[in-house]
């Protein structure tokens, strides 16, 4: 695989910088919450006080930060004003942000946002909710709702003339558009953040918009002069900043080495690219570091040399995986302390309600132990005997849920190692196509590497179901089709991919035979159908009663004069025709304003 010079570490190294800017803004800015009224007590200094060592405790203890927080709420809960518990929601929904509980951090921005909603004199407070819900939902995949409490929060900041948040917020919009790939939106958005920054402001900021413009023209690949003009802007800036400060001199370094791999002055980019690495061991970061081996693979891939490639791609899948394990096992390192601790306070009870049940059984035996001996003598030996039985089967219980869960660990863990191994295996025969001369042969390996990275994407959406066995087609052959349209794109024309697929859920073998079926219909529509032209290849897939119908066709010149896929020697049909023969399916090519291929197969339902 040949790793494009991108910055998506870096890239989220510079957004959690302003996430935490504007964290610090927070706190000194809730005291403007509370004009226009006076209390005769000191409650809401109290409260205001607490919330301060709630954000000072966010990043180095969330215990602490929690237990503050709830005191604040306490505090809230006597006052009349309801500003004060919108405020402490949006302390809770920080705080469930940072540990990843997004569902509770919804919740509790929401309710700040209903009561900021409800005031005429709260339009801070409102901005800073509406902020928080943008970067919320934006990382987890609600690109529109990211868009529109962003557009809400600039909105007010600009109203307020805040030009800090009204900078910052703006940064947040076009991360958006630049995580849709919508650059041209993303460009302009950054430049009105520079525009709205307030004189003064700090130079990270500066040195953090223009990292990301030149990055976004990167991956544009548009308007190289500009990201030359921005990167050497951030290599002045960083001779003003202390030497402590490592990661900026690092992105700095790093940003020339982009520059210099994307213009191909492949002597400048390894020299920029040593600078910028000499600072990774100092930093002792793992996913830094696992980056910088996919910056090394792609220099020594695209000067061909191909043993330091392959050693360098090697290290980062190594290094990569030693990253998520060392993720996993704290994860299960976590849950294990929450499961002793809940068995110990289980245990507790147990012991509790047993020494209760104890004393009612000695009470009644005192009261009638003449009349009824023979009758206790049973029930204790009847007691003992299932209370032997409880235990056994508790224990056999538990042996059986840990087999499961082993299982299922091995299982998932299995699918990941196939993974990346599928992985390695694709980056081999992308650098591979990349080095033959023949254009028929480096075709034949970017169809190979096709077939490879179709039942990657398969195992990769294995790796994150719940059966390990059922494969959600509508995502799975959306990501499917992007795939191919990154690695056989056209240079002379532009064809459109579109997916219109039911919501179906189909087994393992199914999918990978619908896979590669797509992949080899829609790889020789690209080949093929429009000779450079423009054009659109449309992939539909839906359900009639027992059966599966997927059509692929497109507006291209469509199929020869008695076009034969049985007859013909193209590997593709071969490989088609075989598929279609697995799934016991039917296989019709017409042309119909261009070529349309019609296949219809059982469909195999998902399990109850």
């Amino acid at each position: 695989m040949t790793f494009r010079a991108g910055c998506k570490p870096f890239r989220l190294f510079t957004q959690l910088i302003l996430v935490f800017a504007l964290c610090q803004i927070y706190p000194l800015k809730s005291q403007s919450f509370q004009e226009n009224k006076v209390y005769s007590n000191h409650k809401p200094e109290q409260l205001e006080r607490l919330l301060q060592k709630a954000m000072d405790n966010l990043y180095t203890s969330t215990d602490s930060a929690l237990i503050y927080t709830n005191q604040a709420w306490k505090i809230a809960n006597t006052l009349d004003e309801e500003i004060y518990k919108a405020k402490v929601h949006m302390q809770y929904g920080i705080l469930y942000d940072i540990l990843s509980d997004y569902d509770s951090a919804v919740y509790h921005y929401h309710h700040a946002a209903d009561i900021g909603e409800k005031g005429d004199s709260l339009p801070s407070l409102l901005q800073d909710v509406y902020y928080y819900l943008s970067i919320l939902y934006e990382p987890i995949g609600h690109t529109n709702k990211a868009m529109e409490y962003a557009q809400k929060s600039l909105k007010i900041a600009l109203e307020q003339e805040n030009w800090s948040d009204a900078a910052i917020t703006a940064t947040s919009i076009a991360d958006v558009y630049w995580n849709e790939q919508k650059y041209a939106q993303a460009i302009e958005n950054y430049r009105k953040a520079i525009e709205y920054a307030p004189e003064g402001i700090d130079d990270i900021f500066l040195f953090t918009a223009y990292t990301n413009m030149g990055t976004i023209y990167i991956d544009w690949d548009r308007n190289l002069d500009s990201v030359k003009y921005f990167f050497d802007e951030c290599y002045k800036m960083i001779k003003d900043m202390p030497e402590e400060d490592l990661e900026y001199h690092m992105h700095a370094e790093a940003n020339l080495f982009k520059y210099y791999f994307r213009v191909e002055d492949y002597s400048k980019a390894k020299y920029y690219l040593d600078r910028a690495y000499k600072y990774i061991p100092i930093l002792n970061n793992p996913y830094l570091t696992s980056f910088f081996y996919r910056y090394y693979a792609d220099y020594y891939s695209a000067t061909d040399q191909m043993d330091s490639a392959y050693f360098y791609v090697t290290r980062h899948y190594h290094l990569e995986d030693s990253v998520n394990g060392f993720d996993v096992k704290k994860n299960l390192n976590e849950i294990e302390a929450k499961y002793a601790t809940a068995k110990k306070e289980k245990h507790i009870v147990q012991l509790q309600n047993a020494r209760k049940i104890d004393q009612a059984r000695k009470q009644t035996l005192l009261a009638i132990i003449i009349f009824t001996a023979i009758l206790l003598l049973v029930t204790f030996i009847f007691y003992l005997t299932n209370r032997k039985k409880s235990i056994k089967l508790a224990e056999q219980n538990e042996i059986i849920q840990q087999s499961y869960n082993e299982i299922e660990n091995l299982i998932r863990e299995s699918h990941h190692r196939i993974k990346n191994n599928l992985q390695v295996v694709s980056s081999l025969l992308k650098m591979q196509s990349k080095n033959v001369e023949s254009e028929e042969a480096r075709a034949s390996l970017i169809e190979a590497f096709n077939r490879v990275k179709t039942i990657a994407v398969l195992h990769q959406k294995l790796q994150g179901s719940q059966t390990f066995t059922m494969i959600h087609l509508r995502e799975f052959i959306d990501q499917l089709t992007d795939n191919i349209r990154g690695s056989i794109a056209s240079t002379d024309g532009h064809v459109s991919i579109y997916t219109d697929v039911d919501e179906l859920e189909v087994d393992t073998d199914q999918s990978i035979s619908l896979g590669l079926i797509i992949n080899e219909l829609i790889t020789n529509s690209l080949k093929y159908a429009f000779e450079n032209a423009e054009g659109e290849i449309e992939v539909s897939l839906h359900q009639k009663e027992d059966t599966i119908e997927l059509k692929v066709t497109d507006n291209g010149k469509g199929f020869p004069e008695h076009f034969n896929p049985l007859n013909g020697s193209s590997l593709g049909y071969k490989i088609v025709q075989s598929l279609v023969t697995k799934l016991k399916g039917k296989l019709i090519t017409c042309n119909h304003e261009g070529a349309l291929v019609n296949i219809s197969f059982p469909y195999v339902k998902a399990a109850a």
